[in-house]
C-alpha cells in the first residue's frame, strides 16, 4: 500500500489572511477552524472580547486543506508557514486534531523581525 503525500500549497487563502487580520486587530494570539454545519466557523478570543466568523464550507474546505499541506510532522500533527502582509511577518504555527479528515484546526504566531 502506498502513501499519498499531501502537495504543499504555496498561496496562503485570502480567508486565511483575513480572519488573521481580525484576530490580530483584537489582540489575539490564535484562531481555530472548526465545523458549524452547514459552515466552517473561525473563532479566536481575548478575554475582554470573542469573536466568530462563519464561511461557507467549500472556503472552510480550502483553509483546512491549506493548513493540511503546511504539517511537516504528522504523527505530532502540526506544521508552521510564515503570513506576510502590511510589512509585517508572523510566524504561525498549525495544529489539526487528526490528519484525515480534520474537524478542526488550530493556527498560532508569534511577530517575527519587522521586514521593513
Amino acid at each position: 500500500m502506498t502513501k499519498k503525500r499531501i502537495q504543499k500549497t504555496g498561496t496562503v487563502p485570502s480567508q486565511l489572511i483575513g480572519i488573521h487580520v481580525d484576530a490580530v486587530a483584537i489582540g489575539a494570539t490564535a484562531f481555530r477552524l472548526e465545523p458549524n454545519p452547514p459552515h466552517i466557523m473561525a473563532s479566536f478570543s481575548v478575554p475582554s472580547r470573542a469573536t466568530e466568523i462563519d464561511f461557507e464550507n467549500w472556503a472552510g474546505r480550502e483553509m483546512i486543506r491549506y493548513l493540511l499541506g503546511q504539517i511537516t510532522d504528522s504523527k505530532a500533527r502540526t506544521g508552521s508557514f510564515v503570513l506576510e502582509y502590511e510589512g509585517r511577518r508572523y510566524q504561525c504555527r498549525v495544529t489539526v486534531d487528526r490528519m484525515r479528515n480534520p474537524q478542526r484546526a488550530e493556527v498560532t504566531w508569534t511577530l517575527a523581525a519587522s521586514t521593513t
